[in-house]
């Protein structure tokens, strides 16, 4: 996911910053459909683009 931090979130002050969230997406099948889906993205990096972190 890309996009521009224009407005807060988590807490952290509109940077303007150009952002990317690595996403990863689970799905469960049983009998040939979706019966779950669950996500992992990597907001760690994303504080860390927008410096609400130490980059190390």
């Amino acid at each position: 996911m890309r996009g521009t931090h224009t407005g807060e979130l988590f807490g952290v002050a509109p940077t303007g910053r150009a952002c990317a969230v690595r996403i990863h997406e689970f799905h469960e099948i049983s009998g040939g459909r979706v019966v779950r889906t669950w996500h992992l993205e990597d907001w760690l990096d994303w504080l860390r683009q927008v410096e609400a972190l130490p980059s190390h």
